[in-house]
């Protein structure tokens, strides 16, 4: 009788291997290789799409990154804030605040959770941008989230004011200090340093050296 072939499932491919797959030419730069495993691979195991934009960020290719975020949406994949997170602050580095506004109101829209670090990357992109209210709006955001807004996020947005700020920015600052001590948030020596410097600049002498007893008694308790 003549021989017949038997066909064989084909192996399943395992996380490891798929790591494998994605890791080494992501190290040696051949992102069209990439790309076509990412086809490939995309709908099945999201952890690669995590890895994929990590990779793409360490190699400073964050357009490639973007381009893997929106192809994960398309497929279906969740992303987590572990690669979400670099990618937003890689588009504040390189000065893409819309693109980086964009990607996160994507996130949202997908139900990408944030966290803090989430959401003082996007603030400090903001404020970068002269974009105040939005950063404002956005703290507010954080509560409704059940996000604490901490020391980082109040000098972020003081830091804002004093560089990015109009007519009466600091005064706006100074606010937000009040508002840090009425949360028992303790200023540091940055929120010192920004308030001082932007009532000074501002030939404030009088308001800077208040704030600099306030802030002083503030962080000795």
């Amino acid at each position: 009788m003549p021989t017949t072939l038997q066909s064989h499932p084909t192996p399943a491919i395992s996380l490891r291997q798929y790591c494998r797959l994605l890791h080494l030419p992501a190290n040696a730069k051949l992102y069209p290789k990439i790309k076509r495993l990412l086809n490939d691979f995309v709908a099945k195991k999201e952890v690669l799409v995590d890895m994929l934009i990590l990779a793409y960020v360490k190699n400073l290719k964050v357009d490639l990154a973007v381009e893997a975020f929106k192809l994960a949406g398309h497929y279906g994949v969740e992303l987590s804030v572990n690669s979400c997170n670099p990618m937003l602050a890689a588009l504040v580095d390189q000065g893409k605040i819309q693109v980086m506004e964009n990607v996160h109101k994507v996130m949202i829209r997908r139900k990408v959770q944030p966290d803090v670090s989430t959401c003082n990357i996007v603030i400090n992109g903001l404020c970068k941008a002269g974009k105040l209210q939005k950063a404002r709006d956005l703290m507010e955001d954080m509560k409704v989230w059940g996000i604490s807004p901490t020391v980082v996020t109040y000098n972020t947005l003081i830091n804002g004011y004093w560089k990015k700020g109009s007519v009466g920015r600091m005064y706006k600052a100074d606010a937000l200090l009040k508002e840090m001590l009425s949360k028992k948030i303790c200023p540091n020596e940055i929120t010192y340093n920004t308030l001082i410097d932007g009532f000074c600049k501002d030939e404030n002498l009088p308001a800077a050296m208040i704030r600099k007893s306030m802030i002083r008694k503030s962080m000795k308790h």
